[in-house]
């Protein structure tokens, strides 16, 4: 990874509900994780206030996991995650979460989130502002 950090990196406890019948964290819970990170991020660009005040907002458009080591109770994970690319009327997010009980990465993920008009129900581009924003919260490069 990138000698940079994350621009959003968050812990999140495993609770014992969220383990599956094979003594593991759910896959759905990965997905959840992320999204919480994710909101983390939509707050710092002020993704969530303009919606509110426009109609205008993020809509999860794809996500993807790959899970790398299996999570078990008790632990708490880092949550981290950055914006990779911007497109026209799309970004795309990574993430990772490590165990910190192990000190391992568990798994990685990325999404595509588009800003979207949620009065006309079409996608729009996205505003220099909010770019430039975004841009302030790029992901670490893989080396």
């Amino acid at each position: 990874m990138s000698a940079y950090a994350w621009p959003v990196a968050i812990e999140l406890p495993l609770l014992w509900g969220q383990m599956d019948a094979l003594g593991h964290l759910n896959n759905t819970a990965y997905l959840r994780f992320f999204e919480e990170a994710r909101i983390v991020l939509f707050d710092r660009a002020d993704l969530r206030a303009v919606r509110a005040a426009t109609r205008v907002g993020p809509i999860l458009a794809a996500t993807s996991v790959q899970f790398l080591r299996p999570l078990v109770h008790p632990d708490t994970v880092r949550v981290e995650a950055g914006v990779r690319t911007i497109g026209r009327t799309s970004f795309v997010m990574d993430y990772r979460i490590t165990s910190l009980r192990v000190g391992t990465l568990s798994a990685t993920g990325d999404s595509v989130v588009v800003l979207y008009d949620y009065e006309r129900e079409t996608k729009v581009p996205i505003p220099d502002d909010l770019r430039a924003a975004l841009q302030l919260l790029t992901a670490p490069i893989a080396t």
